[in-house]
């Protein structure tokens, strides 16, 4: 083998073992913020600007008239939120995003 497919081949096997050895890890870490991570909140804008934090909590209550309290968690209600946040506060919300 040549030096460079040796060096491929363990890093190669480094990244297999990384994800093996934090596979459950990460999967807990995952259900532990899937709330967040539908609503777009793993992203700091909802804890760095008020304006808009005040405003998902606003848009709860509208959101959560015609839904069941056990689907407060579910895609549909986040999307809720998501869709009415972007629509009414495009320019707020997008300070947090770039394109590289």
């Amino acid at each position: 083998m040549k030096k460079r497919e040796i060096e491929q081949f363990i890093s190669e096997n480094e990244t297999e073992t990384l994800i093996k050895q934090n596979e459950k890890k990460w999967e807990k870490w995952e259900e532990d913020n899937k709330r967040l991570l539908i609503l777009g909140l793993g992203g700091d804008w909802y804890y760095k600007d008020q304006f808009l934090q005040d405003r998902v909590q606003e848009i709860h209550g509208e959101a959560t008239k015609d839904l069941a309290l056990w689907e407060n968690n579910s895609i549909k209600y986040y999307n809720r939120i998501i869709l009415r946040i972007y629509k009414d506060h495009k320019k707020e919300l997008m300070k947090y995003f770039t394109i590289q």
